[in-house]
Formats: C-alpha cells, sequence, structure tokens
C-alpha cells in the first residue's frame, strides 16, 4: 500500500493493534506517539517502504514542511 505520508503510515500502524474503543483510539494514539522505543522500528520499516518505491525521504520531508 503506497502512504502519502510518515503520519498515514502510523496510524495505520496504530489502528491494527489498537483493542479499546473508537472513542479512545485517538487519545491513545497520541499517548503512543510519546513512545519512541515503539516509533523507531517503524520509522525504519516507512523509510524502506519509500526506497523501494524509489522515493528520496529527504525531499519528501523538505516539501511537506
Amino acid at each position: 500500500m503506497k502512504y502519502k505520508n510518515f503520519e498515514e503510515y502510523l496510524q495505520e500502524a496504530h489502528a491494527k493493534h489498537y483493542t479499546g474503543t473508537d472513542d479512545d483510539m485517538p487519545e491513545a494514539y497520541e499517548h503512543w506517539l510519546l513512545d519512541l522505543d515503539t516509533l523507531i522500528p517503524y520509522a525504519d520499516a516507512y523509510g524502506e517502504i519509500k526506497k523501494l518505491e524509489g522515493v528520496n525521504l529527504a525531499s519528501e520531508i523538505i516539501k511537506n514542511c
């Protein structure tokens, strides 16, 4: 699946593993983002996905700033 950006990738990753109620999901996502030890593997995986798509992440980051 192609992702528009890293945030979309993270939202989907969080949703796949989330087990609470829909009402609590946004707050759980925000809390989940604060756990850098959890996010680093997702960042690495997203980088690999973009590399396989032929996307230069540095250019993408600059474009989205």
